[in-house]
C-alpha cells in the first residue's frame, strides 16, 4: 500500500508484526524510528507502520484498512490530528489510538480522551519519542489483545453453555423454569464482561493520560493543574459509581437486596427524587418540573423507590440540553402513574424494547453518552419488585422520552387524606 504522501516502515523481528498506521505531521516517526537491533520499539513487539502525513488520506485508509492501533499526531495536513480522531469516534472506529500532541495541554488531553484516544503523548524532544511511543503502543496493543480474549472467552462460554442445555432438555422437562433462570444469568455474564471493559477502559485512560501529562509537564499553569485534578476525580467518581451498581446488581440477582417494606406515600417518593437531582440539574443547566402531583400510598421500600426516580431524572437532565425542562407528572387510576417526560436526545422506537432488559451500552438506546449500562437495569429490578411496571417512549432521534412508571395503589386506611386538587410544583 502505497501513495505520493503515505510509506511503510517495517521493524522487523521474529514477531508477528502489528500494523499501524502512523498519522506524522511533521515526518516524525521517519527520522527518529529506524529499523535497528538496538531500536526500542522492536523490544517485545514487530511493528509495520503505514506513515502519512495527510489526514484526509489517512481517513481514506483507515475505512479501507484493518489497522492494528493508529498513532495521530496534533498537526497533520487537511485534517487536524482531532478532527481525525472525531470522525473515527463518529464512525464507530473502534481502534487503540495513541494521540501525540506538540504543546502539553489540558484542553488538548481532554478532547482526544472524550473521542476515545487510548493514550496520550506530549513531547517536545523527537528523540525521546521512540521509548514514549513503544511503552504506549504495548500497553494500548496488550489492551486490545486482553478485549479481543475477552470475546473469545465468552463466545466459548455461550457455546459450551448451548450444549449443556441442549443436553440437559433432552433429558428432563421438569427444570424448564430453572434452565430459563441459568440462560438469563448465562446473558448476564456475557454483557457484563463486555459491559466491565467499555466502562473501565475511558475512566482508566483519563487517568493514566492525565498522570502521565502531570509526569511529564512539571511547569503547567496552575490552572491547566487543576483542570487535570478535576479530570482524574471526576473518572475515579466514575469508577466508584460503577463498582456501587456492580454490587447492587449482585444483591439483586442473589435475591440479597435488603427491603423495608412498608406503607409509603409515592408522591413524596417523586419530591424526594426530585430534591436529589436538584444540584446536578442546575449543573446541567436543566430545569425540572412537577406539574401535578397526586398523592397516594403503595407498599413499598421509599429508599429503593426514590433511588429508581432518581437514576431516570439524572437520564432525563443527562440527555436534555441546556436551557430544557424536563416534567414529572403523578396522577391515580387503578394504579398510580408517574411519567417522566424530557425534550432532549430521544430515539428510535424500535431499540425500546431492549432497554431495560440489557446491561450492554451497545445494546441500550439510553446512556450511551456516559456508557452507564446498569442503570436502567438496576431501575427495572427495583420497579418489579414492587409489582410495578416501567416502559419507555420516543418518537424518534431530538424528540424527546416519556418514561411512565406505574404501581399498585394501597387502599387507604388510617391515613391523612389530602385535598384531591393539591398538587406541587418545583422549578429547578
Amino acid at each position: 500500500m502505497s501513495s505520493p504522501d503515505s510509506s511503510v516502515l517495517q521493524i522487523a523481528t521474529d514477531a508477528e508484526p502489528s500494523y499501524i498506521l502512523y498519522c506524522a505531521g511533521r515526518g516524525t516517526l521517519a527520522r527518529t524510528v529506524a529499523p535497528l537491533p538496538d531500536n526500542p520499539l522492536s523490544a517485545s513487539r514487530a511493528y509495520d507502520f503505514v506513515i502519512c502525513s495527510n489526514g484526509q488520506r489517512a481517513w481514506d485508509l483507515l475505512r479501507d484498512t484493518d489497522f492494528d492501533a493508529v498513532v495521530i499526531e496534533e498537526d497533520l495536513d487537511e485534517l487536524s490530528g482531532l478532527d481525525l480522531l472525531s470522525l473515527m469516534h463518529g464512525a464507530e472506529i473502534d481502534k487503540p489510538v495513541v494521540f501525540i500532541g506538540h504543546t502539553p495541554s489540558g484542553e488538548l488531553a481532554e478532547a482526544a480522551v472524550n473521542l476515545g484516544a487510548a493514550a496520550l503523548l506530549f513531547y517536545r524532544d523527537e528523540e525521546a519519542l521512540a521509548p514514549l511511543l513503544a511503552k504506549q503502543l504495548a500497553r494500548v496493543l496488550s489492551q486490545r489483545d486482553l478485549e479481543v480474549r475477552n470475546r473469545e472467552l465468552v463466545e466459548a462460554l455461550v457455546k459450551s453453555n448451548a450444549k449443556l442445555e441442549s443436553e440437559v432438555e433432552a433429558r428432563t422437562s421438569d427444570l424448564t423454569e430453572a434452565l430459563e433462570r441459568l440462560r438469563s444469568i448465562d446473558r448476564l455474564k456475557g454483557e457484563l464482561i463486555t459491559l466491565v471493559g467499555h466502562e473501565l477502559r475511558t475512566p482508566l485512560s483519563s487517568i493514566l493520560g492525565y498522570a502521565e501529562l502531570l509526569d511529564m509537564s512539571a511547569e503547567l499553569p496552575e490552572a491547566e493543574r487543576v483542570q487535570i485534578a478535576r479530570g482524574i476525580l471526576g473518572a475515579g467518581e466514575r469508577l466508584s459509581r460503577f463498582a456501587e451498581d456492580c454490587m447492587e446488581l449482585s444483591q439483586w440477582y442473589s435475591d440479597q437486596h435488603p427491603f423495608n417494606m412498608g406503607p409509603c406515600q409515592i408522591d413524596e417518593v417523586v419530591v424526594a427524587s426530585v430534591d436529589r437531582i436538584r444540584v446536578v440539574a442546575r449543573e446541567r443547566g436543566v430545569r425540572v418540573e412537577i406539574d401535578g402531583l397526586e398523592p397516594a400510598g403503595v407498599r413499598g421500600d421509599g429508599e429503593v423507590l426514590t433511588d429508581a426516580v432518581t437514576r431516570l431524572l439524572d437520564n432525563a437532565t443527562k440527555f436534555s440540553d441546556p436551557n430544557q425542562v424536563v416534567t414529572v407528572r403523578g396522577s391515580t387510576t387503578d394504579r398510580y402513574l408517574i411519567e417522566i417526560i424530557d425534550r432532549g436526545t430521544g430515539f428510535e422506537p424500535g431499540v425500546m424494547e431492549s432497554a431495560f432488559t440489557s446491561v450492554d451500552p451497545d445494546r441500550s438506546p439510553v446512556d450511551r453518552r456516559q456508557g452507564a449500562g446498569l442503570g436502567l437495569a438496576l431501575v427495572r429490578l427495583a420497579v418489579e419488585a414492587h409489582r410495578g411496571t416501567i416502559s419507555l417512549h420516543s418518537e424518534g432521534p431530538g424528540l424527546g422520552t416519556v418514561v411512565r412508571l406505574s404501581f399498585p395503589v394501597r387502599p387507604p386506611s388510617n391515613a391523612v387524606v389530602r385535598s384531591s386538587g393539591a398538587a406541587r410544583a418545583t422549578v429547578l
